[in-house]
Order: structure tokens, then C-alpha cells, then sequence
């Protein structure tokens, strides 16, 4: 499991976010970026609020996608009750 507070390449520190746990989902053309792929950043706080980091990430495919995600993490796919756009999460 990363910590939100390690020093991810390319990925700002969030403050409140130390001890949390990071995830990064994988989008398909969302609505927002209908000409890309996109990496998000969550944080999992110890409360059980979910922070999204405000700035994402955009790829023009899954490879470039995933170059925006720190090595060793879980990948996991998209499930059945995903948001449509939701192609996988890295955990």
C-alpha cells in the first residue's frame, strides 16, 4: 500500500492526505476530457472521507495511462457497478 504522503513523481503532495490511503482510477473519455484517457488521484482518509485530488492526468491510452501510476500497486478492474468510464483502479 503507497502512502498518500510518499514523494510520487508527478503527483503533488495534498496536505491532510499523510496516512491515507492513495488510489488512482483509470477513465476512459469522460465527459470532462472526451478526447482522453485520464488518471485520477483519491486519498481514503482514516475517517472514511474520500479527498479527490483536483488535478488529473491525461493519456492518450491505457500504456500512457499507466506510466501516471507509481510502481507496485494493485490493479484492480473495473467492476459491474463502476461509472461507466471507470476502465480500472490501482490501489
Amino acid at each position: 500500500m503507497m502512502s498518500a504522503a510518499s514523494n510520487d513523481p508527478g503527483w503533488a503532495r495534498l496536505e491532510g492526505t499523510e496516512g491515507a490511503l492513495t488510489m488512482f482510477s483509470v477513465y476512459a473519455f469522460p465527459d470532462d476530457y472526451p478526447r482522453h484517457i485520464v488518471v485520477r488521484r483519491s486519498f481514503v482518509l482514516r475517517t472514511g472521507e474520500i479527498v479527490h485530488d483536483v488535478i488529473p492526468r491525461l493519456a492518450v491510452d491505457l500504456e500512457d495511462a499507466r506510466e501516471h501510476i507509481p510502481p507496485g500497486l494493485y490493479c484492480q478492474p473495473r467492476a459491474a457497478g463502476d461509472e461507466p468510464h471507470i476502465l480500472e483502479a490501482w490501489f
